[in-house]
């Protein structure tokens, strides 16, 4: 009985960590974030913490619409042919600071994973004249994807807030 109450007991201890282990970004396929990407950025700047870079960044920024974007996207993304419906990026036009902030949603999420991996292989954080973003953060909800290229913490707080949206 103590043996088997023992590896009872050895097994609860153990779920949290098997039911944790995951390497998805915390993403699923079947989640669908109901707002579009320039909502989606919107929403993190209103939630994101206020640090001088990011003051800084939003005093300046542009706004590009889908269609920018398609344009310009392996400026944006590091890669053209991305199907997606909706996106949308941030960036200053005129900073002290290196960023980008970009959102896009998949069409039909088609491997929205398989496209997030390759934005993360290919982008350049060092696209800018004579500077470079400090870090860059990659994540995904369902078919929406969020690049950031920022400072470190800043990068941070910005995907904090995108995971918060699930």
């Amino acid at each position: 009985m103590r043996k088997s109450m023992a590896a009872l007991l050895a097994l609860l201890m153990l779920m949290p960590f098997v039911a944790c282990n995951s390497n998805d970004h915390g993403a699923s396929g079947g989640e669908v974030l109901d707002k579009s990407c320039r909502e989606i950025i919107e929403y993190i700047y209103e939630h994101v913490e206020q640090t001088q870079y990011i003051k800084d960044h939003m005093t300046y920024t542009m706004f590009h619409d889908t269609e920018a974007v398609a344009s310009r996207c392996s400026w944006f993304l590091g890669i053209d042919g991305i199907p997606f419906q909706d996106a949308c990026a941030s960036e200053s036009a005129m900073s002290p600071a290196d960023y980008s902030l970009v959102v896009v949603k998949i069409k039909n999420g088609e491997n929205a994973e398989a496209w997030m991996k390759s934005i993360d292989d290919n982008i350049d954080h060092d696209k800018w004249i004579c500077m470079g973003a400090g870090a860059k953060r990659i994540e995904r909800i369902g078919d929406v994807i969020l690049l950031a290229l920022a400072d470190r913490t800043n990068a941070d707080n910005i995907a904090r807030v995108f995971l918060g949206l699930k």
